[in-house]
Order: structure tokens, then C-alpha cells, then sequence
């Protein structure tokens, strides 16, 4: 298992929420940059990760691919609470999903 979150995002595609997450929680991390777009050579590789080939993509320390901006953060917010990513009571946490 490795011990580093590596998250494929793009300029301008609401990456830029998780990375910050990611920089909170002081967890080893690394970025790619990935062009979605239909021709793109990095486009295969974004599908085999997340069939819907989305960004942002967050891969785990164990592999698992995670997707969806609120839902990485509120993996984040469990995994590293110190960063205090999202509110600690349950009914106010899941507010995190209507805010977009």
C-alpha cells in the first residue's frame, strides 16, 4: 500500500477544493494534471480509473479511486478530523452536499 493521495485534476474544474482539503489534513499527496477531453492521450487512463471520466479523481493510499468534490472531502474530513473539513454533527455535515 502506498502511503500518498494522488489526485487528477484540471485548471478551472473544481480541483482546486480537494487539493486544498488534501493540504489541510498534512497527508503526503501529489498532483496530475489531466486533459479530459475526448482526444486527449490522458483520457484512456481517466476511464479506466473513473468510468464517468471526471475530474477530480482522487486515488487512495490503497488504490480505491475516489470521485465527486464533497464526497472526497468528507473521506478527508473522517480521516483526518484536526483539518476540521466539515462540521462534526452528522445533520450538519451532510449540508456539505446541498452548498453547491
Amino acid at each position: 500500500m502506498r502511503d500518498t493521495y494522488t489526485l487528477l485534476g484540471c485548471r478551472g474544474c473544481g480541483s482546486t477544493i480537494v487539493a486544498a482539503a488534501l493540504e489541510l489534513t498534512g497527508f503526503p499527496w501529489g498532483y496530475e494534471e489531466v486533459d479530459y477531453a475526448a482526444d486527449s492521450p490522458e483520457r484512456e487512463r481517466l476511464l479506466r480509473l473513473n468510468p464517468l471520466g471526471e475530474v477530480p479523481t482522487l486515488i487512495l493510499p490503497n488504490n480505491e479511486v475516489m470521485t465527486e468534490s464533497a464526497a472526497i472531502v468528507l473521506l478527508l474530513h473522517a480521516r483526518a478530523p484536526h483539518a476540521e473539513l466539515a462540521p462534526e454533527a452528522a445533520r450538519r455535515r451532510c449540508r456539505v452536499f446541498c452548498a453547491g
